[in-house]
């Protein structure tokens, strides 16, 4: 199990999004409730207690480790 941070990936929504997946495969089926899809911002293991890896916000290059 994984808990992920999705944003809107329409730039006029603001939504963000916290939601708990089975398989990473299932992060694609995260959608806004303006019926957009969704940017991965992070994702936590919830099994092993893995470190979070964060993405930079939209606009910025590269990744970041939380």
């Amino acid at each position: 199990m994984f808990i992920v941070n999705v944003i809107c990936s329409d730039p006029d929504c603001a939504e963000e999004i916290e939601a708990v997946v089975e398989t990473v495969e299932e992060i694609d089926d995260v959608v806004c409730e303006c019926h957009c899809g969704t940017v991965l911002l992070s994702v936590a293991d919830l099994n092993t207690g893995a470190q979070v890896i964060e993405l930079r916000p939209r606009g910025s290059a590269g990744r970041i480790a939380a």
